[in-house]
């Protein structure tokens, strides 16, 4: 789709200006998919109201490392992240989360108002049985590459639960002023510190390395790569 052009034509709606905003390059090229996808996850999905619960799978990745903080910036009360091993335990603590577990150890997390779901399989079902009366579960990824897993809408009917899909590049197809919006959201936040993005940069000739460290579920935060100057 372009992305490691130097130069790419795309709408106007789908931008965010920089000027006069004390945000590094690097962070920025981190911005415009992870941050904006929690900001749209949380209010335009998941319709968050101050003061719910979240729960957040992979909450030491790309996307995760920022939907614990977005949800502390929308008036969340509880945020619980969810990792896969001890050793992204403290990575995503520094990430906004008032309590990190690990994803095989949901049984006595209690309830939440709202689950985010990018890892399938298994943590789907779990996630289901971890909502709340009137709870809301967004899916947005399989990073398991698990078998998908249905779930029976008369179970939704009969507990009062709500599950939704959310794929930001057909949404920004569909909506690209929203989509925008959101974008100069996560910016502005970002400048005044209410967003933090852990960025990694590699140059653009280790693409494939960034490839497979991120295919591996072995990174924390984003990867961004350089392209030399001229």
């Amino acid at each position: 789709s372009g992305g490691y052009a130097e130069v790419v034509v795309t709408s106007a709606a789908l931008v965010a200006p920089l000027d006069g905003l004390d945000v590094e390059p690097a962070t920025a090229a981190a911005l415009p998919s992870n941050s904006t996808t929690a900001l749209l996850v949380l209010d335009r999905v998941a319709r968050i109201e101050p003061g719910q619960s979240v729960l957040v799978h992979a909450a030491a990745g790309g996307v995760g490392s920022q939907l614990g903080q977005a949800a502390h910036l929308l008036g969340a009360g509880r945020v619980v992240g969810t990792v896969g091993g001890e050793a992204k335990v403290e990575t995503a603590r520094g990430f906004g989360y008032d309590e990190v577990i690990l994803r095989d150890r949901l049984t006595g997390a209690g309830e939440f108002d709202i689950v985010v779901d990018m890892v399938g399989g298994p943590t789907r079902r779990a996630s289901l049985e971890r909502l709340a009366p009137m709870g809301r579960l967004v899916v947005m990824g399989n990073a398991s590459g698990a078998e998908d897993v249905g779930v029976p809408a008369n179970e939704l009917w009969f507990t009062n639960k709500t599950v939704s899909g959310f794929n930001l590049a057909a949404f920004s197809g569909a909506f690209p002023e929203e989509t925008g919006r959101a974008l100069r959201r996560a910016v502005e936040a970002a400048a005044k510190g209410d967003l933090r993005v852990r960025v990694e940069t590699l140059p653009l000739e280790r693409a494939a390395e960034a490839h497979r460290r991120i295919e591996s579920g072995a990174t924390t935060g984003k990867l961004v790569l350089e392209v030399a100057k001229p």
